[in-house]
């Protein structure tokens, strides 16, 4: 075999191989002993029939494509291997160029673009300032009061928030339609449950009060049937119950926490408020500054890699709706959503997460970030903490192939790289606090590696789709002839 490597436009790589008699005879073989049994010729018991056979009723050439196929895989890692700075980032595609005096086939598909870093030592962030006020310490306290609140029946008219067990009978032009009968629901005011205008007029009805009520469907309800419609709710209110928190006195605080006192349950709750405070405001620090490097990069991103990583976003909303009850095609049934329009919303995201993948990957080649086996350990451990599990168990899952070992060393390499830009960069104090809207990479390349283990929802690495098509077009296990 021989070959020749052409760069096109910069990000798109073209291979011309050029096959030797032996080589072909091999794999145009093996293409015919691989699909012969597929064929019912007269005259021969199925998938006996011998190659010129087939080829006589089914057309020369039948066995082409298949051939190419074959022999591709072991040649493009040859020259793969032979050519280390060629990076694939999309599955190739084939086209038959010639197959006499010799077979020529062309290999194609998108590389690794190349990189210019902007300026990432010598900036200057600002760190948000943290300052837990006294209105969120109330309504951390408010949460709590929540969660132990009762709901006691009353006797006097309905109000704002309160919660109303009625029967109704919904009709539109006189008929009643599905889903418009209902006895005994519970409804809270206010809660927007129902259509607009709906809960409004129940506010003022009293105990075994009846109403009708008229309302129009919205002309976006799911339901089209019903859509833009006048429809009349036949009510009866059969009770009202309000909600009643217990009162923040330094009981509620006995019964509540470790305290004795609400003046020292105050007191731990700002603690805690200020210790997540600083967290976040540590996260924003490494989210300004990747931020302001990840402008200055300048790169050329083929599309294929910005497809991955829709595929990506999209597997991992997938994922997120099973975990729901509710599967990918329901949930765009249910939004009047196409798949199209699923990929034209993540488009700008996916987009951005390969920009930072590639800025990032930029960086730690440039400076030379490594981690060793022990600080893999050490993260292992982390993420082996955050699921309740040992050490042992989580390298057992790595062995299982249910943690990617490349990801979390990935991560690892970037958490060093955030240090790096802390030291590298002047970190100023903010006088008012931050309201996080310039985190427009929070959370890309921050890995939530803790999280990965098969079956979670894993963040790990967002740029996944630089990696995934990579390890793809290597494999070239899908390729796509063109004959």
């Amino acid at each position: 075999m021989k070959y020749t490597v052409e760069n096109v436009k910069g990000s798109k790589c073209k291979i011309e191989f050029s096959l030797d008699k032996k080589e072909w005879d091999e794999a145009y073989d093996a293409a015919y002993i691989k699909n012969r049994s597929k064929y019912n010729i007269q005259g021969f018991r199925k998938g006996h029939a011998p190659r010129g056979i087939i080829e006589k009723h089914l057309g020369k050439g039948l066995f082409v494509e298949d051939a190419i196929n074959i022999v591709f895989p072991k040649f493009y890692k040859i020259v793969l291997d032979e050519n280390q700075d060629i990076v694939p980032v999309s599955t190739p595609t084939l086209d038959l160029v010639s197959l006499q005096p010799q077979v020529i086939f062309v290999a194609q598909f998108d590389t690794k673009p190349e990189v210019t870093l902007g300026k990432y030592v010598g900036l200057i962030v600002e760190r948000p300032k943290v300052n837990i006020t006294v209105d969120e310490v109330d309504a951390e306290l408010l949460k709590v009061q929540d969660k132990l609140a009762r709901k006691v029946a009353v006797n006097r008219e309905i109000k704002q928030d309160d919660f109303v067990i009625f029967d109704f009978t919904g009709s539109v032009d006189g008929v009643k339609f599905d889903g418009g009968t209902a006895k005994d629901f519970e409804l809270k005011i206010g809660s927007g449950q129902f259509i607009p205008g709906f809960e409004e007029q129940l506010k003022g009805l009293s105990l075994g009060a009846t109403k009708d009520v008229k309302v129009t469907f919205p002309k976006d309800y799911h339901a089209t049937d019903l859509a833009g419609k006048d429809a009349v709710f036949e009510c009866k209110i059969s009770e009202i119950k309000e909600e009643q928190r217990p009162t923040l006195d330094d009981e509620f605080a006995k019964d509540v926490s470790v305290f004795d006192t609400m003046v020292e349950y105050r007191a731990d709750i700002e603690r805690k408020l200020n210790e997540e405070a600083v967290k976040k405001s540590e996260i924003e620090i490494d989210n300004k500054l990747l931020n302001a490097v990840v402008e200055q990069t300048v790169v050329d991103i083929p599309q294929s890699m910005v497809e991955s990583q829709i595929d990506y976003l999209i597997d991992g909303f997938d994922h997120m709706l099973q975990g729901r009850g509710l599967s990918l095609n329901q949930y765009m049934s249910m939004t009047n959503t196409s798949m199209t329009d699923l990929r034209a919303h993540h488009q700008k995201e996916a987009l951005l997460a390969v920009r930072v993948r590639l800025t990032v990957e930029s960086i730690l080649k440039k400076e030379d970030i490594k981690c060793d086996e022990r600080e893999v350990d050490l993260k292992l451990k982390t993420i082996a903490d955050d699921n309740k599990m040992t050490l042992e168990e989580i390298k057992k899952v790595v062995d299982e192939g249910k943690l990617d070992l490349e990801q979390v060393q990935y991560s690892v390499r970037v958490d060093k790289l955030q240090k790096f830009l802390r030291d590298k960069n002047t970190i100023v104090e903010q006088n008012i606090a931050s309201d996080a809207k310039n985190s427009v990479v929070k959370s890309t390349v921050k890995s939530q590696t803790s999280k990965a283990v098969k079956g979670q929802t894993s963040t790990t690495a967002q740029a996944k789709g630089v990696q995934s098509k990579s390890s793809t077009a290597k494999s070239a296990k899908s390729s796509k002839t063109k004959k």
